[in-house]
């Protein structure tokens, strides 16, 4: 199953970044809802390095995270993002980090495959998108009922 897929039986909206070119592309899945203004948006990615992926050392591996983009992630609103996540972490062994309120690394052992990195990415991301996603649901459900300046 791949991201499309799962945005199809989802109902979600699938996520591109950099695939073509760039540091470091992404895949992932976000809500119409959790859109934002302009081209600031929260998404649940697959994203790596490109030049260090699979290369031992530092950013060898393919994450899974919440990510943030954009303006209007500073201050009380990321704090609150990374707050609301806290479980997700613990559960997930994630860490948090400026534009990620939640990120882990997906690692494999020897052997190594494209096929068996592939799988186990996709796994990691279903099972965050499954605990993140309502997290998410609720902080930009009060996000957007609040009155403009509250949040």
């Amino acid at each position: 199953s791949s991201v499309e897929e799962l945005a199809t039986e989802l109902g979600v909206e699938a996520v591109t970044g950099d695939l073509e070119a760039g540091s470091f592309p992404r895949v992932g899945l976000r809500r119409p809802t959790w859109r934002r203004t302009g081209d600031s948006e929260v998404a649940v990615v697959i994203e790596w390095e490109r030049s260090r992926l699979l290369t031992p050392g530092s950013n060898e591996w393919p994450y899974v995270g919440v990510r943030t983009r954009g303006d209007g992630w500073e201050g009380s609103e990321r704090q609150k993002y990374h707050e609301a996540l806290k479980p997700v972490r613990a559960r997930l062994g994630g860490k948090a980090s400026r534009p990620f309120p939640f990120w882990a690394y997906v690692s494999a052992e020897s052997p190594l495959s494209p096929e068996r990195v592939t799988h186990l990415c996709l796994k990691r991301f279903r099972e965050l998108w499954d605990l993140a996603s309502p997290v998410l649901d609720t902080l930009e459900h009060d996000r957007s009922a609040a009155p403009t300046g509250e949040i």
